[in-house]
C-alpha cells in the first residue's frame, strides 16, 4: 500500500480522552516523512489572540501558533535542532518552512 499524501484534521487524545478542545493536523508527503500540527488544550499553542487555548475552542477561534513533530519513514519522531522532539508554538511561517524541509528530504 503507497503512503498516504495529504492532509488529515482530527479530535486527538488529550489527558486521556478524545476532545474536540484538542485538534491535530497531519501532513503526509510522497517521500513517507509526515508532520503533525496540533493545537488547542494540553498543548504549546495559542489562539488567534495570542493567547493559550483553555478547555474550549470557540466556534470562530483558529491557532496563531501550533506545536509540531516531524516522522520520518520509520515514523520515529525527528529531533528539531535544539534536542527537542516537538516545537511548540510555532508561527504559521515556521510551518511552512518546515513542511517544505520535510517534503525535500
Amino acid at each position: 500500500m503507497p503512503a498516504p499524501i495529504g492532509i488529515k484534521i482530527r479530535h486527538t487524545t488529550a489527558q486521556g480522552k478524545v476532545i474536540p478542545e484538542h485538534c491535530q493536523v497531519m501532513f503526509y508527503f510522497q517521500n513517507k516523512w509526515s508532520v503533525s500540527a496540533v493545537y488547542g488544550a494540553a498543548t504549546y499553542s495559542h489562539d488567534h489572540n495570542g493567547k493559550r487555548f483553555d478547555t474550549q475552542i470557540g466556534q470562530n477561534q483558529y491557532a496563531s501558533q501550533v506545536e509540531i513533530a516531524v516522522f520520518n519513514p520509520q515514523q520515529e519522531m525527528v529531533p528539531f535542532k535544539d534536542g527537542d522532539t516537538v516545537k511548540g508554538f510555532a508561527t504559521v511561517a515556521e510551518l511552512y518552512q518546515i513542511l517544505e524541509w520535510v517534503s525535500t528530504r
